[in-house]
């Protein structure tokens, strides 16, 4: 995995990382994504949840399935490994649509430990980790969310945090 990772980052940085243009099922997208990582919520005793997919969502749209679902594993897993108890919550919102496009909001929210507002500006550079005991307790090489911003903003998107320490964070993926 942390090869994987390394490899996307070079292929990013070099301007060679090929992005798919197909057709692809979002909804299917989502629930296998939570589908792969149930297991995990579970084993932790936390929930994992899709509370709202929009019913305006088509039914198919044309993008990078492979990419897109990178990125929603990976913000799913963090998730999970940042939260001890309640759970994870998925969410897809329309908040534009014309006769031919969809702009659309797909959020992973956690009740998990939060970050500083210092940190959370910092999110997104590569190797970044809140502190040292964070590496030691979850584990991580802080290259994922980097990455994740990486692949969106190559896909036209753009991500946002909101992060409460102690409350819980919110991913959210625009496009």
């Amino acid at each position: 995995m942390i090869i994987n990772d390394i490899l996307d980052l070079s292929k990013i940085e070099a301007g060679k990382l090929q992005l798919e243009n197909i057709g692809f099922e979002p909804k299917e997208m989502v629930s296998r994504a939570m589908q792969v990582l149930m297991h995990r919520a579970e084993e932790k005793g936390i929930t994992l949840t899709n509370s709202s997919c929009d019913e305006d969502l088509s039914p198919a749209l044309i993008g990078d399935p492979y990419r897109l679902n990178q990125v929603l594993l990976n913000l799913i897993s963090n998730a999970i490994k940042f939260t001890t108890k309640g759970g994870v919550n998925l969410s897809c919102v329309v908040l534009k649509e014309s006769p031919l496009t969809q702009t659309i909001s797909v959020s992973v929210k956690d009740t998990g430990i939060g970050m500083d507002g210092f940190f959370v500006k910092s999110l997104f550079d590569k190797f970044s980790q809140e502190d040292v005991s964070v590496t030691r307790q979850y584990g991580g090489t802080g290259l994922g969310m980097s990455i994740c911003k990486d692949l969106v903003e190559l896909m036209g998107g753009d991500i946002s945090v909101e992060s409460t320490k102690g409350v819980g964070t919110r991913v959210s993926i625009y496009h």
